[in-house]
């Protein structure tokens, strides 16, 4: 591929992770190369891009391997304008449009992010918030969150507990998840405008971020294992919101997006733009 612009670009590969971006943000697409067996399930995308002038490559395994920088690329790779997360003079708006607010505190591997935000996304998270170093979805994260990473934004502060706090005074019930020590998830009343503070595992929470919550909430278990993978435990959380206050039809980023998983339980790209 020719060389980039300057500004900020990212690669994200993977078949449903291209179509989303291809589906919310097409303008930011730069250049594609995908391998000889993509043509045809990427024929319609392909059509657009030449009407575009965007350019594209059919490769062989072995370059779209090197272009990608990895062997789970799903025979396509595309060079995009890196997506911009949130600051914090976005916190009032977020406030007023959001119900479901997940914070992540510490947590840094790609695929557990990737997975944790397809878990969002589900469940009808639109904001994730974290401090400065709250990770971007990188490629292996956004093929792991399955294209979901589009309709996430990502709210980075300086200060992680003064924006808790402001989400306080928002109306926010802030709750803590920690391994022990808590209330049961499922014995617990979750009100509409819930945020959930989620901790890297091994780590946990830091102290600091239990005190400003409200309250504290544990998933119950056998015990056997300490603690649970934090895009397993965010996904069981967002459950039983989901499960305490209905569909949540409304809180859905268009309509019936059924972009992640056919009714068969295949993979399916994301339906084409009207």
């Amino acid at each position: 591929m020719e060389p980039l612009p300057k500004f900020k670009t990212e690669k994200i590969f993977g078949r449903n992770a291209s179509w989303a971006v291809w589906n919310c943000r097409p303008q930011d697409v730069m250049r594609v190369a995908l391998t000889e067996e993509s043509v045809g399930p990427f024929s319609q995308m392909l059509k657009e891009f030449a009407a575009k002038k965007i350019a594209y490559k059919i490769v062989d395994e072995e370059e779209l391997r090197a272009i990608a920088g990895t062997d789970h690329h799903e025979g396509i790779c595309l060079q995009v304008r890196a997506k911009k997360s949130l600051g914090e003079e976005s916190i009032p708006k977020v406030i007023s449009s959001n119900n479901l607010i997940v914070c992540m505190d510490g947590v840094g591997n790609p695929h557990n992010f990737g997975a944790l935000v397809r878990s969002a996304a589900n469940f009808g998270v639109k904001t994730i918030l974290g401090d400065s170093e709250l990770p971007s979805l990188s490629g292996a994260g956004s093929r792991v969150a399955e294209g979901a990473g589009e309709f996430v934004e990502l709210l980075k502060v300086e200060d992680i507990v003064d924006a808790l706090a402001d989400f306080k005074d928002g109306g926010f019930t802030v709750f803590a998840l920690d391994n022990k020590g808590g209330k049961s998830l499922y014995e617990t009343e979750l009100p509409q405008k819930s945020l959930f503070i989620m901790g890297a595992e091994g780590r946990g929470l830091s102290s600091g971020l239990k005190k400003i919550a409200h309250g504290i909430i544990t998933i119950p278990g056998t015990g056997v294992v300490d603690s649970l993978n934090v895009s397993v435990a965010t996904a069981l959380v967002l459950g039983e919101y989901w499960r305490q206050h209905g569909s949540g039809k409304e809180d859905r980023p268009h309509g019936d997006q059924n972009s992640l998983r056919s009714s068969s339980g295949a993979h399916q790209r994301v339906p084409r733009r009207s």
